[in-house]
């Protein structure tokens, strides 16, 4: 028995003798209290055995494939010391490596991560001139335009009538560290005719027109002195002035004053004035970004004379946009125009979207005649007033106001066929809520080809149209071609109409055809010549334009 006993330690012993060898090892690197070993796991090593460097002991730290760490304390080695570990020898029907743990799926993932949002959307910045002012291209434009219009009659009616025109155009900033600014938009025209002096309206063909002559200092906030070409939003010109504050978040006001020029010449008129003040909402780096602008505004002329209170807004999404327009009217009790003391004068809708090769664009209004005591003064009663009839007799006042709106609408519908066709269809129709109705309706079907062969463009279109007075068939055939890209383009149309007058009953045939020239010798000169010719309809005349454009 104690022999049995002896045999079976001495062969454990002899096993794990066995199974244990002695590693050599050598440090290659020491750094921060660690002296790294090499090998590693590869001849045996694993954490917490221990190393021996002469009658040092160290315990292993960690280990790679490769390599060891040694952990120092308060103790040193030098790179290149040699030193030796026991290390147990592997089985050899033991597992080489254990294998990777299942991939999670990426549906355990979804949801617990928010979608990213980019820095940009949270940053606001002001804007910034750079350079310390305008580029000097934007500082200075200056165009000058030189043209003539004549209307040359094809039968036995009409008389040779032509109109030339010099206009020049001005933005100047002379100031580089300024925000000052100079507008002007004035032309010097002449009338040709044999007997246009002699006729009705000949003063508001005047020799010289001033559109703008503007006066402005500041960018955000600012301040406009003279002839505004446009005082507000909703307000034309204005001989007056103009101030707006800075914009907060999108948001600024505004404020204008000042004598309204007179409609037939443009010369300044001071008995009549137009003051208003003004709210201006813009994001354009928002999703939508939305455009909104509400204006009050009111006129005199032998006292106080318009009452308005205007707003719109708009939005313009990827997809598209959409807004309204409305404008409330006051009038003064038992006024002459049979109008309530708040009138709706004003209404219209607006919506389009393109998605893909399909675009859309759907508008609707309802307007009433201007009505004031200036207009009174300057057109006949019934240009501003359906009268009512008195038992037969000529149509005295007061006005029939309920009668005077009228609705307009249009539609259309376009989609691309291919990358250079489109296919438009769309038609329009108004009512005139009048004691003598009229309504109009029109409807067109249009196919362009931008390209044919890379240099020619064609478009076909067919048009119908009726209503009270007139009732019309036709179509039109254009083909242009731009034989020079950027330099020279020609086009040629043909139009054929057919038509009858409901007053006279009477059927014609309608021939129109003409042409364009537009040639820009470069970036300075540019020059177009335009020439239709009418046959056949009510009216029988050449028309021939032509300008000469010089631009800074």
């Amino acid at each position: 028995m104690t022999r049995a006993l002896l045999l079976a330690v001495t062969l454990l012993t002899a096993a794990s003798a066995s199974a244990q060898r002695t590693a050599r090892v050598r440090v290659v690197d020491v750094a921060g209290g660690r002296a790294y070993i090499e090998p590693g796991e590869d001849r045996g090593l694993r954490a917490g055995q221990q190393v021996t460097f002469g009658r040092r002991r160290f315990r292993v730290a960690t280990t790679s494939r490769t390599s060891a760490v040694l952990e120092l304390g308060d103790r040193s080695l030098r790179v290149g010391a040699r030193g030796r570990a026991r290390v147990r020898r592997p089985r050899r029907n033991a597992d080489q490596g254990s294998g990777l743990p299942e991939v999670t799926p990426l549906s355990a993932f979804r949801g617990q991560w928010p979608e990213p949002r980019r820095p940009a959307l949270d940053q606001h910045p002001d804007p910034v001139p750079l350079g310390g002012g305008v580029d000097a291209d934007d500082r200075l434009r200056l165009s000058a335009l030189v043209g003539g219009l004549l209307r040359v009659p094809l039968g036995q009616e009409g008389a040779l009538l032509g109109r030339g025109v010099a206009r020049v155009r001005l933005h100047a900033e002379p100031l580089r560290e300024r925000p000052f600014r100079v507008d002007v938009d004035a032309q010097a025209q002449l009338w040709l005719g044999g007997d246009i002096s002699h006729r009705p309206g000949d003063g508001s063909r005047p020799y010289l027109l001033v559109r703008r002559l503007e006066l402005a200092y500041g960018r955000d906030a600012s301040v406009a002195l003279g002839r505004l070409r446009r005082a507000s939003a909703v307000v034309g010109t204005l001989d007056g002035a103009r101030v707006r504050t800075p914009t907060f978040r999108g948001l600024s006001f505004g404020a204008f004053g000042g004598v309204i020029p007179n409609p037939t010449d443009g010369t300044p008129n001071l008995d009549v004035g137009r003051f208003g003040v003004e709210a201006h909402f813009e994001r354009p780096d928002a999703p939508l970004r939305p455009v909104g602008t509400l204006v009050a505004h009111g006129s005199t002329y032998q006292g106080i004379d318009e009452r308005r209170l205007a707003a719109e807004f708009y939005v313009f999404p990827d997809w598209g946009s959409a807004g309204a327009f409305a404008e409330l009217s006051m009038f003064r009790p038992n006024n002459r125009w049979n109008a309530p003391r708040v009138d709706l004068t004003t209404l219209a809708v607006d919506f389009g979207f393109r998605t893909g090769p399909l675009s859309a664009h759907v508008h609707g209004s309802l307007r009433k005649p201007e009505r004031s005591r200036l207009l009174d003064s300057l057109l006949p009663p019934e240009w501003t007033c359906t009268q009512t009839p008195q038992s037969g007799a000529p149509p005295t006042e007061p006005c029939a106001g309920r009668y005077d709106a009228r609705h307009y609408g249009s539609a259309d519908v376009g989609v691309e066929l291919a990358e250079r066709i489109d296919l438009r269809v769309g038609g329009t129709v108004a009512h005139t809520g009048t004691r003598d109705t009229l309504d109009v309706g029109t409807g067109y079907l249009q196919l362009r080809v931008a390209r044919l062969a890379d240099l020619v463009r064609a478009s076909v279109m067919a048009e119908a149209s009726g209503g009270s007075l007139l009732r019309r068939y036709g179509g039109r055939l254009e083909i242009g071609a731009g034989p020079i890209a950027g330099m020279l383009d020609l086009a040629v149309h043909y139009g054929l109409a057919a038509g009858m007058l409901r007053a006279d009953q009477k059927r014609y045939i309608e021939h129109r055809a003409g042409g364009s020239v537009y040639l820009s010798v470069n970036r300075h000169w540019r020059f177009r010549l335009m020439a239709d010719a009418l046959a056949g309809g009510p009216t029988s005349a050449m028309l021939v334009q032509a300008q000469l454009i010089w631009a800074l």
